[in-house]
């Protein structure tokens, strides 16, 4: 279990990496709040995000395993979306230092 963060921990800003691998997989997560980005897991129906207690995490398992599907297209909808923002700032970039990106 993960301890809650906020904005006084350095860490608060990073992106949860782990929760990427997950999403890779079209599988749905379960975690506290560690990230600044944490609450968009929510927001796009990526997973939950629940306090560090033994019975919130127990709750968030089931509700993740009785809508498995319901997940899994929303988070093929989030990497979709994701994909095409980074080549967007990519495209952008490049374009700015005379480049293409084909």
């Amino acid at each position: 279990m993960y301890r809650n963060t906020g904005p006084q921990s350095y860490s608060y800003y990073g992106i949860p990496s782990k929760t990427f691998a997950y999403f890779a997989s079209h599988t749905p997560v379960v975690t506290t709040l560690t990230a600044h980005f944490t609450p968009e897991i929510e927001k796009h129906g990526l997973g939950c995000v629940v306090e560090p207690q033994a019975a919130e995490i127990e709750a968030a398992i089931l509700r993740l395993r009785d809508n498995f599907p319901q997940y899994r297209e929303a988070i093929g909808r989030f990497l979709v979306a994701w994909n095409e923002s980074a080549l967007e700032f990519h495209r952008k970039r490049l374009a700015a230092n005379g480049m293409r990106l084909d």
